[in-house]
């Protein structure tokens, strides 16, 4: 990424502290058994299509209120799923 002056935008490196490295063979395994429930939250809200490591979300309603049911069920499941696989964040 370049910003107007043409020069390259580079963001400051950060420490990994969870995840599965890039190209890992349990990299694809581990994405779907993670992501496997995400469809049941947004059941009525979205279509999630879901392959290999990839997740889209098409969601039909144009209207705002639709779109933020849909963010808070994200959430909702970014948070569930986030003190399941690290309870050690758990107040």
């Amino acid at each position: 990424m370049k910003n107007d002056d043409g020069k390259a935008i580079k963001s400051n490196e950060m420490e990994a502290i969870n995840g599965v490295p890039q190209s890992s063979n349990l990299g694809p395994l581990l994405f779907n058994l993670y992501v496997n429930d995400l469809p049941v939250y947004l059941k009525e809200k979205a279509e999630v299509i879901m392959y290999a490591d990839d997740c889209a979300l098409i969601i039909s309603e144009n209207d705002a209120q639709s779109l933020n049911d849909v963010l808070k069920s994200i959430d909702m499941w970014f948070c569930a799923n986030l003190y399941l696989a690290f309870p050690v964040l758990l107040p």
